[in-house]
């Protein structure tokens, strides 16, 4: 059973909780809200049972800011990291990363923007890769399986973004 919610403004924690127990895995899109992922126990049933999207290369740039984070640190790479989620902020284990290079004089909107696209095909090809069977997560690990089982993989578009963008583990 594969279930997908965005944890934000208007969901009840209750009624998530509610629905947990009976899922085999869960995908939740977080939106930034302090607090509102530690509120769901990821050390108790659920620990490394959550996928999130990062805006950063983790470890890099945790937290907030990302985008002014990485120009000041005048970051050759920045991206975004699919990971899951335990009880330390933007800590659990990576699942697949997307990078891409700053433009010289580029500006943090402009970087965030950029990022974003990346986080738009990088996000749902992690999502359909754990619903197809391509990706496990076993033992609190992501687990890719061979390329050849990745049938999802039908459109030039996709191989293109994951030869020249993605960070393979």
């Amino acid at each position: 059973l594969l279930w997908i919610t965005t944890i934000g403004k208007g969901k009840r924690k209750e009624d998530i909780k509610f629905s947990l127990p009976w899922l085999a895995y869960i995908l939740v899109q977080c939106t930034g809200q302090k607090g509102s992922i530690l509120e769901l126990d990821p050390y108790g049933t659920f620990a490394n049972r959550i996928v999130n999207i990062h805006p950063s290369l983790l470890p890099a740039f945790k937290g907030l800011d990302t985008h002014e984070r990485a120009l000041q640190a005048q970051a050759k790479e920045h991206g975004a990291t699919v990971h899951l989620v335990n009880a330390a902020l933007d800590d659990g284990p990576a699942i697949l990363q997307a990078k891409l290079a700053p433009l010289p004089d580029e500006d943090a909107p402009s970087l965030a923007a950029r990022v974003l696209r990346l986080e738009h095909q990088l996000y749902p090809f992690v999502l359909i890769s754990l619903a197809h069977g391509d990706l496990v997560i076993e033992g609190g690990q992501p687990n890719w399986q061979p390329k050849k089982n990745r049938r999802h993989l039908n459109d030039d578009a996709t191989e293109q973004f994951l030869s020249t963008a993605v960070i393979w583990p």
